[in-house]
């Protein structure tokens, strides 16, 4: 196989480790997320929103990392390109991150590689960009969700209560919505022991 075949072939193949690299980091960060505590289960519901966005950058960021190391090594000890490891390393994190270095250029034959390695690294960082919007945006849905529900009864079994004890309970209507009761008012109302028996005849 002659030469620049050779050096395209490493090229895609390197395409292919770079993403498999960010999937495995995607993979990490949602297992994390499911062992980590959800905002509505903490007394601190912001203050777990914002750890889990910490985490996430993290674990992106070291994915990134990862991936600039990579290329790095295919720069300096396969093709022999930079005087030593450091160089070929930023060079890599300056072109992955489109910043460039004007003092650091891969020879002719690779300047190619060099390109889709910079083009790569703003799909990279666009994935990441895409993950950290959706779990912050999930975090919040979640939290405005606990708190709408945090003052009224969540099951159909509280419903089922307050039917046998004839209580009277003070919310949101709108909020409760169960096979035997429910209520579309936007205003404040009050379920109570007759209200649902007179529904659930109907």
């Amino acid at each position: 196989m002659d030469e620049p075949m050779a050096r395209l072939l490493r090229g895609v193949l390197m395409i292919g480790v770079t993403g498999i690299v960010q999937a495995l980091a995607q993979l990490v960060l949602m297992h994390l997320v499911e062992v980590l505590p959800l905002p509505r289960a903490s007394n601190w519901p912001k203050f777990v929103m914002i750890s889990h966005s910490v985490i996430a950058v993290l674990v992106l960021m070291t994915g990134h990392l990862l991936q600039v190391a990579l290329w790095a090594l295919l720069y300096h000890f396969d093709w022999g390109e930079f005087q030593t490891f450091s160089g070929a390393l930023y060079f890599s994190l300056a072109s992955f991150t489109t910043v460039g270095a004007s003092e650091l250029n891969l020879s002719p034959a690779h300047r190619m590689t060099g390109a889709i390695e910079s083009a790569l690294g703003m799909i990279m960082f666009g994935w990441s960009t895409a993950l950290l919007v959706s779990l912050i945006r999930t975090n919040e849905q979640i939290r405005h969700e606990h708190a709408r529900h945090t003052h009224r009864p969540e099951t159909e079994a509280g419903v089922d209560a307050l039917r046998e004890t004839g209580g009277v309970w003070f919310g949101w209507s709108g909020e409760v919505t169960t096979q035997s009761a429910t209520t579309v008012s936007s205003e404040p109302a009050i379920v109570s022991k007759g209200n649902i028996d007179r529904k659930s005849t109907r």
